[in-house]
């Protein structure tokens, strides 16, 4: 039996948080397209000049860990959210679903590598 192991990039500073959209405004045009939970998203952007590999890494504050094989490249985003497919016109940089939602009031969201070692952790308010 073969299993796969995440292997940890030791260049997690070069992961930055860029967005989290906690509190969309709900599409008002009676088009029936979700409440404004589905569309809460986390955005991260990798700054560095080599990818990086975040098979592994897991978000807490809401549920989400990206799977194997999972990298980003430099220059590249990857966005989670509450509803992939309401999220789907965000295009390619669109990379998995979390679980939970992210509170209205604010709470602390925090982003560990696949050792368990803190890439940055936010509070909002």
């Amino acid at each position: 039996m073969l299993h796969a192991v995440a292997q940890c990039d030791a260049s997690t500073a070069d992961i930055i948080l860029t967005e989290i959209m906690y509190n969309p405004c709900e599409l008002g045009d009676g088009s029936g397209q979700g409440s404004d939970t589905d569309f809460e998203f986390i955005e991260i952007y990798n700054r560095g000049a080599s990818g990086i590999d975040i098979a592994g890494w897991s978000f807490t504050g809401v549920t989400y860990t990206f799977p194997v094989g999972t990298s980003l490249d430099p220059g590249q985003y990857a966005l989670i959210g509450r509803d992939i497919g309401q999220l789907a016109a965000c295009g390619t940089c669109l990379r998995g679903e979390f679980t939970g939602n992210l509170t209205n009031g604010g709470e602390t969201v925090t982003l560990d590598d696949c050792n368990g070692n803190q890439v940055f952790s936010v509070t909002y308010k």
